[in-house]
């Protein structure tokens, strides 16, 4: 269900990793007069990544709930109930 593939995965967090080399080359630079509106820019951007964080976990748990649902309407299709988990959950009982 992931839509994300194992390089696909690989290239976004190379991605991630040259940008964040990329700021930290770039902040060295920076004279004490430019870092508060660096700051304010990099506040803003920490924001915006949260709210990306947040949007890509509630689609993460959809999916894994819309996983379970169809491996479990797959499992209930295919078997009449002689050997699956529900013959034992109707032991229990």
């Amino acid at each position: 269900m992931n839509s994300l593939s194992g390089g696909a995965l690989k290239a976004l967090s190379d991605r991630r990793a040259r940008s964040l080399l990329e700021i930290s080359r770039a902040a060295r630079g920076l004279g004490h007069e430019d870092r508060p509106r660096v700051q304010t820019r990099l506040d803003r951007l920490r924001g915006k990544l949260d709210q990306n964080r947040s949007a890509l976990l509630l689609h993460l748990d959809a999916a894994r709930e819309i996983a379970a649902l169809v491996s479990r309407a797959i499992e209930e299709a295919e078997s009449d109930g002689t050997y699956g988990a529900g013959l034992a959950w109707r032991a229990r009982r």
